[in-house]
């Protein structure tokens, strides 16, 4: 199976480029969507992140890499992030990620607490958007392919009856898009140039050869 979507949406896909490609890799999500366990889906999650603090750094500063020649923890680069202007309800999130990533880190067997992924879950639920977002409860995954047999399946996903792996991908699926919206309007506040390149992407027409 593959291409795991939040809507089912046949016709049209939307594709991000720019400063903000690293955090809509494609690949990163179908990774953590056939991962088949959680510590996989958290480290991707908290990478893809990081990104994000790279972003923010990067393009407050002007700088093409602002931690370039050495290694920077992710909890430093949060650290740089706020004292830059990064929104508190956001930082608060993202070091609550860094905390769940460092326990398995540390912990050889240790499993994530619902009750902990509620936690985040309820802040970035409550995370301003504009227009408002469904709460990540009434979201949905799902992923469309062909069995074995070549015909057409699609398995979906809801945060009723599904593992901890995908409601942990629920939840940074929505604070990815509540923070390149927030971040989008930082940058235009401030003036600071970004790019973010979307286009859709409709399937060919009979006859017609891919672009």
């Amino acid at each position: 199976m593959s291409n795991p979507s939040l809507t089912p949406s046949p016709e049209t896909h939307v594709g991000v480029g720019g400063d903000f490609a690293r955090v809509f890799d494609t690949q990163d999500y179908l990774i953590m969507f056939n991962s088949l366990d959680e510590v996989s889906v958290v480290l991707r999650a908290h990478m893809i992140l990081e990104e994000f603090l790279n972003i923010w750094c990067n393009r407050v500063t002007n700088t093409e890499d602002l931690f370039a020649g050495t290694f920077v923890p992710f909890k430093t680069k949060l650290i740089v992030a706020r004292n830059l202007g990064l929104a508190s309800e956001y930082e608060e999130i993202l070091d609550r990620f860094n905390e769940i990533r460092n326990r398995y880190s540390h912990r050889r067997k240790y499993a994530l607490e619902e009750s902990r992924l509620n936690s985040i879950k309820d802040k970035v639920n409550a995370l301003h958007s504009e227009p408002p977002m469904l709460p990540c409860e009434e979201y949905h995954i799902y992923a469309q392919g062909h069995d074995q047999f070549g015909r057409p399946q699609e398995i979906r996903h809801e945060w009723s009856s599904t593992d901890m792996k995908k409601k942990v991908l629920l939840v940074v699926v929505q604070l990815v898009m509540k923070l390149v919206q927030w971040m989008q309007a930082e940058f235009n506040r401030r003036g600071i140039q970004y790019s973010l390149v979307t286009w859709p992407v409709s399937a060919p027409e009979s006859g017609s050869a891919p672009a």
